[in-house]
């Protein structure tokens, strides 16, 4: 069989300390009776919200794989047909061991439909500015071919351009299970990284978590509010310390940080004006930017904007006000290494402006990838809100 892309190109382990560590995944979304009916409801339904082109997602999975391919680029068109092929074969399997496909496609949503009725699809797919597609737990509009594997809860498991990782998906869940159990054995980590990458058995060749998780410190809202009216996050400290101009646009409160990657106009010798010197780009990019400055957010919700330089940052200014804060990497360099920014960069040009979305205390990153994720801001974070109930009916009094 022809290869459909050579070669891994990253998978991410997660080692998350939880009160609810020894609960599945599955267990997670199926909480015991005593739990609230209706948040169980809202978390479940955020895949109602997904506009389908094909099938029905099982939104009660323990594991999801995101297939990425499209029409726009010819090679990927010509290889549409093997892709459908595969997913077609495992999805039986999949689905009879709590695990989910979903085929996220881009280019003509009309040559998708007509490619899936061909194959004769077996398995969910949709468009990707489909509404709702923002609101997969996990999101991520990238790589632009290929597949994204994620837990229940959206962590990320493992990324692949390789399709023939649908052909051992059952070895990368087993091997990602025994890497959970195995977290504060350093020596068996590497042995299973090893195992399951060759060549890649550092932890500096592997990125862990979703960017940087540190979750594992989950509170009642109340208390979560009460420590943030009281201490502010360390996002909301870093962003009022780095623009004193700025803090007063800062909501040291908000309790999600929604940041903004954009690039206005190029700098001089930029190495990817090539693809973005079209007047088109610019005009488009301008117009999605605007969008998002206009939209009401909730008040416990925090936007902020970043670009490259500060011209432009000072033509975003001027464009769209200063209802939020803008800042950039020349005057502000720090913020590039935080772990909402490291999302935001980690898509490529096609994608600006590049959204992704921070819990501020523990900086978790929620979504990440294009437009849609702002357009579904609100399923997304009731969905995060109803699953953080569903974990704190089951954890144990102490």
């Amino acid at each position: 069989m022809k290869m459909w892309i050579i070669g891994i190109f990253g998978v991410v382990a997660a080692f998350v300390a939880s009160p609810v560590i020894a609960t599945t995944a599955a267990e997670k979304l199926n909480p015991p009776p005593e739990a609230d009916v209706e948040m169980k409801r809202n978390y479940r339904d955020t895949w109602r919200w997904l506009e389908l082109m094909n099938g029905e997602v099982e939104n009660d999975a323990a594991y999801y794989f995101f297939v990425r391919t499209g029409t726009d680029i010819p090679e990927d068109l010509e290889e549409l047909g093997e892709v459908f092929h595969v997913m077609n074969r495992v999805y039986e399997s999949m689905r009879k061991e709590d695990v989910e496909m979903l085929f996220v496609g881009r280019g003509s949503k009309e040559k998708l439909e007509r490619r899936l009725d061909r194959a004769k699809a077996n398995f969910p797919a949709c468009h990707d500015d489909a509404k709702g597609v923002g609101a997969i737990p996990g999101y991520r509009s990238r790589p632009l071919r290929g597949i994204t594997v994620v837990d229940a809860d959206g962590n990320l498991v493992a990324e692949t351009n390789d399709l023939k990782l649908l052909e051992n998906w059952r070895s990368i869940i087993m091997k990602w299970e025994a890497m959970k159990k195995a977290r504060d054995n350093p020596g068996k980590v590497k042995s299973l990284l090893a195992e399951l990458l060759p060549g890649q058995e550092k932890a500096s060749d592997v990125s862990f978590g979703n960017v940087n998780i540190n979750c594992g410190n989950d509170t009642v809202p109340e208390d979560e509010q009460q420590q943030l009216d009281g201490n502010s996050s360390n996002l909301a400290k870093l962003l009022c310390k780095l623009d004193e101009d700025q803090a007063s646009l800062v909501n040291t409160s908000a309790r999600y940080f929604v940041a903004v990657l954009f690039d206005l106009k190029l700098a001089e010798g930029n190495t990817v004006e090539m693809y973005t010197a079209t007047q088109n780009f610019r005009e488009n990019e301008n117009e999605k930017l605007y969008e998002i400055a206009k939209t009401h957010f909730r008040s416990d919700v925090q936007l902020f904007y970043v670009t490259y330089t500060k011209k432009n940052a000072d033509a975003f200014r001027a464009t769209v006000g200063d209802d939020a804060p803008v800042y950039n990497r020349e005057e502000h360099p720090t913020l590039f290494r935080h772990p909402s920014i490291v999302a935001a960069c980690s898509h490529d040009i096609y994608d600006l402006p590049s959204v992704s979305v921070t819990r501020a205390l523990d900086t978790r990153i929620l979504a990440e990838g294009r437009k849609p994720v702002v357009d579904d801001l609100e399923t997304l974070l009731t969905a995060e809100e109803a699953k953080q109930g569903i974990e704190r009916e089951q954890e144990p009094d102490h």
